[in-house]
């Protein structure tokens, strides 16, 4: 690894598996997609690269945060936070990491990064943002290519990120007075946050970062995978699914044929991704629901957990009296230990 700043035309990332060979076509290179991988603290130094990017490429490079709640390059309200995450990772052609202060002591940046390169082979990219460049190069980021936030190293990512489109022609002029403004409002949020400088570390400071360090470094070949594992372990203790309307079953007919009244009902099993170590709560909504003819005056549906197990449940979909429900989809979520 280059020991100076700046970014290498070629990034080299180290990666835990090796590529499969193939022998058909080589498919279409998708198009460029930045991941900008940063703390939740940092979301304002993340929309400004986000900004960056944009208005280098001039509107050309799209780039993907979890953070935006103003525009459309974030996780919608509802969606599957992991899922989404990890969809967007593999549609990425480059992850930028940005370091800081408050990054460099939260596990998810470090996540992002080792399932990005060692699990989906994507380019990663650390940018130092308020801190020492000598501090990212000493841990587990240093086996990757990294940004220090002077002038020219930040001109050469952008230039390198914009140009991953084929029919891209950034004006450098532009691009480096682009890279000037960043630096400014960096510098500005940098001082309101209170990480006026990039201190660097000293003393017994510095033995317990690269003592920490070297420890996460140990364990980079097989980082993906044990805090993938860490992360579902996490999850088990909320649990969320969703469960149509079984038409194929025999006694579905009977919820809209008309020729059927009372009480009628269809129980869809339902089984946990893991085990609970005690019973979870339930809850049960309805998400979809498609029901008779319109000029009934009223309309029932019910959905419900019933039989709840340490491993799954069984929903229940019922009507009642003259009810007529064509289609319906209900979500649970179970939340326990």
């Amino acid at each position: 690894m280059d020991e100076g700043k700046g970014v290498k035309d070629s990034p080299q990332i180290t990666s835990v598996t090796e590529p499969t060979k193939s022998s058909s076509p080589p498919a279409r290179a998708k198009k460029a997609l930045v991941f900008i991988s940063h703390d939740s603290r940092d979301a304002d130094l993340a929309e400004a690269f986000a900004n960056l990017l944009r208005d280098a490429s001039g509107g050309t490079l799209k780039s993907f945060r979890s953070s935006d709640k103003k525009g459309t390059s974030g996780i919608e309200y509802g969606a599957r936070w992991h899922n989404e995450v990890m969809s967007r990772l593999g549609a990425a052609t480059d992850v930028v990491a940005l370091l800081t202060q408050p990054s460099l002591e939260r596990p998810w940046i470090l996540y992002e990064a080792g399932v990005a390169a060692g699990k989906l082979g994507v380019n990663v990219l650390g940018v130092a943002l308020g801190i020492a460049f000598e501090r990212v190069n000493t841990g587990p980021f240093g086996q990757f290519q990294n940004c220090d936030n002077d002038e020219d190293s930040l001109f050469k990512l952008v230039m390198q990120l914009v140009e991953r489109n084929p029919d891209a022609s950034p004006s450098e002029e532009t691009v480096r007075s682009l890279v000037c403004v960043f630096r400014t409002r960096v510098e500005t949020l940098l001082k309101e946050k209170g990480h006026d400088a990039a201190p660097s570390a000293s003393g017994a400071e510095e033995a317990n970062i690269v003592k920490l360090f070297e420890e996460v470094k140990v364990m980079m070949h097989e980082l993906p995978e044990r805090i993938h594992d860490r992360v579902r372990s996490a999850l088990r203790k909320v649990q969320i699914g969703e469960v149509p309307f079984p038409k194929s079953d025999p006694k579905a007919h009977e919820f809209y044929d008309g020729e059927h009244l009372g009480a009628r009902k269809i129980y869809v099993p339902v089984k946990f991704d893991s085990l609970f170590a005690n019973l979870p709560k339930v809850t049960v909504s309805l998400q979809k629901i498609d029901l008779g003819d319109v000029k009934a005056n009223i309309h029932r549906v019910n959905v419900r957990a019933e039989n709840i197990r340490l491993d799954g449940l069984d929903l229940c979909f019922e009507t009642w009296a003259d009810s007529q429900v064509y289609d319906a989809v209900a979500t649970w979520i179970a939340v326990g230990e």
